[in-house]
């Protein structure tokens, strides 16, 4: 497992993963973020859960991996990101959403939006309610169901 170094923010829109891609004609990863979907839904789409700590609170993170991908060997990595330790290519307001989430913090612009997070080095997304871990199961379904028709095509 790679320290998570490359975490795309991203959204869950209209039961669709929408990647952040800003500056996308610059973003080197966008065939890395690619190439990682394809081995998730590949491997065999499998969820997860574990939980971060905020002070004496307590987070649930709702994950999607391939099968194999071990949920609880992430969960020092989410921990990790949670307490400012992770230097990201970019910020992901993660530990802000747990905050939010948690009522320890209040939402600012567009940090809402953001609901979902990929890790496209290690494989695996990770939101942080149940009903988005639905919808991003969902999502990924269906993008496997698309690839599958055109593979038949």
């Amino acid at each position: 497992m790679f320290s998570p170094q490359s975490v795309q923010r991203c959204q869950l829109r209209r039961g669709m993963i929408v990647i952040d891609l800003r500056r996308c004609f610059r973003n080197p990863y966008l065939n890395e973020q690619h190439q990682s979907l394809g081995r998730i839904i590949k491997k065999g789409i499998r969820s997860g859960s574990s939980v971060v700590k905020v002070g004496d609170k307590v987070a649930a993170v709702f994950m999607v991996a391939g099968n194999g991908f071990s949920f609880s060997d992430y969960q020092p990595y989410l921990q990790y990101i949670v307490d400012g330790g992770s230097k990201t290519s970019k910020k992901t307001f993660f530990a802000d959403a747990v905050k939010i989430q948690l009522g320890i913090k209040t939402n600012r612009k567009n940090q809402l939006k953001i609901n979902l997070w990929f890790d496209f080095k290690n494989d695996v997304l990770w939101t942080l309610t149940r009903d988005n871990l639905e919808v991003l199961v969902s999502a990924l379904m269906s993008l496997k169901s698309r690839i599958s028709q055109e593979q038949k095509s």
